[in-house]
């Protein structure tokens, strides 16, 4: 089904909408909705924002998890030709403030559960709040429940606010959807390639464009109808949203909408509804493994599995290859490689097409070179990418957007912050990322790559090497694993690891300390928290 990226968020939703209509849009926790039931419900919601002012260029602020209610209100602001601002549902209420202050925007839609907490600053900032629950879509007994559960979080009458439910009242009248899909549309937020945070702007242009590959990732190039997305990555992250999200929905699947990782939940889910297609970082899908009832008769239904974020360790995809095999499931972990600069993906091994050790190739019509420090062509250097899901900028930031961007041979280049290098076949290899590469007594030493030496033994589960300062060397590394046993001899782990280290590494990338953890600090993301997991060591 091939898809023309030169639309709105909405209007690529609604382009083949009647050929599905009676077909389920979502999968919420056992209630089904229909595409013509989601499409109402996004139309009532773009009226209603309109009857309170909402017009094109606005900032609307949507910090909720993955419930339906938030895909409602995407597709929404992007019929009014609005700027949706995606912002992590579990932001502290100062700092959701100071993003909104920062992006101009006066509008939020925000959970039920959290409301109450965040209340008296956001009224202090006369924002106005449409508040969404779960429950607005769960299935009645569990609705009830819901409300039992939570009615003292819940329990906010006095406050001024709106309620979701006000905007679904509201009559649908007709609206000229807005079609600028070149302007700012989608802000996401990032810690950017130079490791601090920015706010990234997309065009509707730049995601569609990035949707439009979903077909190639998963090597099916017809309808998606009566096939599921499993949406837990969430959607201010730019995998989960324009690959997971709006990639299943505007190619008629099922988005299976996972407010909260829980492997236990997933085994559950696998009863109700197939779950065909994967979207994880290594993080989750290490915890699947664990989870020994994973493997059941619904694990053959998946068909494929991807793997995003942070560099995938060696022996999860032949640990999680194994599970597949194991519940007679075609799929294959998968890992690709993108950033929030090009909205996500930019390359990706195929099932039919895939090299251990590399992230693929990159997606057709991207362009990947390699540069220098003086961004001159180099065999090894910084990993560059141009095309259509380039990012317009960071938002009032143009000091960091002259240091990112590049000209080469007529085409707008951006810089990712990581280190590696391109094939001779087109495969590219990422060696470590700039920010963490160390210099110890002059030596250029890569973190990624002594963790890999380390996961090549089979009682480590999970490596992290840090660089810290040291007065003798400038630096040192210290390293931080998490065994796959918990009962396994620590004294016998150090010795091996302390062996097979000095017969894989030059002198100055020998860690000076190794320490066992039962987990890595993570970020919003899922990702490892370098600066966490460094304090601790201190």
């Amino acid at each position: 089904m091939n898809k023309n990226p030169k639309q709105t968020f909405y209007n690529i939703l609604t382009e083949n909408i009647n050929d599905y209509k009676t077909a389920d849009a979502v999968y919420f926790m056992g209630k089904r909705i229909k595409f013509k039931k989601f499409l109402d419900e996004i139309d009532r919601t773009a009226n209603f924002l309109k009857n309170i002012g909402v017009k094109a260029d606005d900032v609307i602020t949507i910090c909720l998890p993955n419930i339906p209610s938030a895909f409602v209100a995407f597709y929404a602001v992007s019929k009014l030709g609005a700027i949706i601002n995606m912002v992590h549902p579990l932001t502290p209420a100062l700092t959701l403030c100071e993003i909104m202050k920062s992006t101009k925007s006066k509008i939020v839609f925000t959970l039920d559960l959290r409301f109450k907490e965040n209340y008296e600053n956001l009224n202090l900032n006369n924002f106005t709040c449409i508040v969404c629950s779960a429950y607005h879509h769960l299935p009645k007994v569990k609705a009830i429940f819901y409300r039992l559960i939570n009615r003292k979080l819940c329990n906010f009458k006095s406050f001024n606010y709106i309620n979701f439910k006000v905007c679904q009242k509201t009559k649908n009248m007709h609206i000229v959807p807005d079609n600028d899909y070149l302007k700012p549309a989608l802000y996401l937020h990032s810690g950017g390639t130079t490791g601090d945070p920015k706010t990234i702007v997309l065009s509707c242009f730049a995601v569609n464009s990035n949707t439009a590959y979903v077909p190639y990732m998963i090597e099916n190039p017809g309808s998606l109808v009566g096939l599921s997305v499993l949406a837990v990555l969430p959607m201010f992250h730019g995998f989960g949203l324009s690959i997971g999200i709006n990639g299943g929905l505007i190619h008629g699947a099922t988005v299976i909408a996972m407010p909260m990782f829980s492997p236990k939940a997933i085994v559950k889910t696998m009863k109700k509804i197939p779950i065909n297609y994967f979207l994880g970082v290594s993080a989750i899908y290490e915890a699947l493994i664990k989870n020994k009832k994973f493997v059941n008769k619904n694990t053959k239904k998946i068909l494929r599995c991807f793997c995003g974020g942070e560099s995938m360790p060696l022996n999860l995809k032949q640990r999680f290859d194994a599970v597949m095999k194991k519940g007679k499931s075609e799929a294959k972990l998968q890992e690709g490689y993108g950033l929030t600069e090009m909205v996500t993906v930019t390359a990706v091994n195929l099932k039919a097409d895939s090299v251990v050790g590399s992230v693929g190739k990159p997606l057709p019509g991207l362009d990947a070179i390699v540069v220098d420090e003086n961004n001159r062509i180099a065999k090894m250097g910084e990993i560059c990418f141009a095309g259509n899901t380039q990012m317009l900028g960071y938002l009032n930031d143009e000091k960091t957007n002259k240091e990112v961007f590049f000209e080469y041979k007529g085409k707008r280049f951006v810089k990712t912050g990581d280190y590696g290098y391109i094939d001779e076949n087109g495969y590219i290899f990422i060696k470590q990322r700039i920010k963490r590469i160390a210099k110890i007594n002059g030596m250029a030493v890569f973190p990624l790559e002594i963790e890999r030496d380390c996961e090549e033994l089979d009682f480590v589960l999970s490596a992290c090497a840090l660089s810290v300062p040291d007065k003798k060397y400038g630096e040192v590394i210290n390293l931080f694993i998490i065994l796959k046993d918990k009962n396994y001899s620590k004294e016998q782990a150090l010795t091996n690891l302390q062996n097979h280290l000095k017969s894989k590494l030059i002198k100055y990338a020998i860690p000076k300390k190794i320490s066992f953890v039962e987990d890595f600090p993570k970020t919003n993301v899922g990702k490892i928290d370098f600066k966490k997991l460094e304090e601790s060591a201190k």
